[in-house]
């Protein structure tokens, strides 16, 4: 681990912090690339503006960390524990998330593209005019979570729980939804197209009225 030229940022290649635990500490901006951090500790880590890339978080715990404006490049989360951590304008391209939990966690503004988030858990988390574009959510539970002004481009959301989240100026554009179910508070979503087809094909084309009926009927 070293610092970079001009002494005020943290950068570490290639370094395996596995399974140790990091005590809070700064380390806003730093840069990792190519780091493992499996089974790591980072609880109550101040990340802000951190630049992660090609990184390995599996099963980490995150629980608390500051997170803000930190960058996400093709890194692995599967089965990392963020509950209650600060991820407002995060950004995240490519990479895998596959059954994180990141429950009452603030994520307003987060920008994700072309990851997989499959079976996650987003109960009670704001996503307040978050961004997501193909990526992968299907099997998620996003109960109770906030998506006022979220919008979501050719995004797989079968079978997700959207069991009192809250749908206001909610886009929704090429998404599939076979399976999508819950009760949502929808007080206006914007639909321009979703797929209802099991295979996520384009083969069953619905609209809002059509998905939003299919929400509350369990269909």
């Amino acid at each position: 681990m070293s610092r970079d030229t001009a002494g005020v940022r943290i950068v570490a290649q290639g370094a395996d912090f596995s399974q140790l635990r990091l005590d809070p500490q700064p380390l806003a901006r730093a840069r990792f690339v190519g780091c493992r951090f499996v089974e790591t500790n980072w609880d109550g880590a101040m990340l802000e503006q951190a630049e992660f890339e090609a990184c390995d978080f599996t099963r980490g715990s995150l629980g608390g960390v500051a997170l803000q404006e930190a960058v996400f490049t093709r890194c692995t989360l599967e089965g990392a524990d963020l509950r209650r951590s600060e991820m407002n304008m995060v950004q995240v391209e490519g990479g895998s998330w596959r059954g994180a939990t990141i429950t009452d966690a603030n994520l307003n503004g987060i920008q994700v593209s072309g990851s997989s988030w499959l079976q996650l858990g987003l109960d009670r988390t704001t996503l307040v005019k978050s961004e997501w574009c193909d990526t992968r959510l299907a099997g998620s539970c996003l109960d109770s979570a906030d998506l006022r002004e979220a919008s979501f481009t050719r995004v797989d959301l079968r079978a997700c729980d959207l069991d009192h989240a809250v749908l206001d100026h909610t886009w929704f554009d090429g998404c599939g939804v076979h399976g999508t179910v819950g009760d949502p508070n929808v007080i206006h979503a914007l639909v321009s197209s979703v797929d209802f087809s099991p295979a996520f094909d384009g083969s069953d084309p619905g609209d809002r009225d059509r998905f939003v009926a299919a929400l509350s009927s369990g269909r």
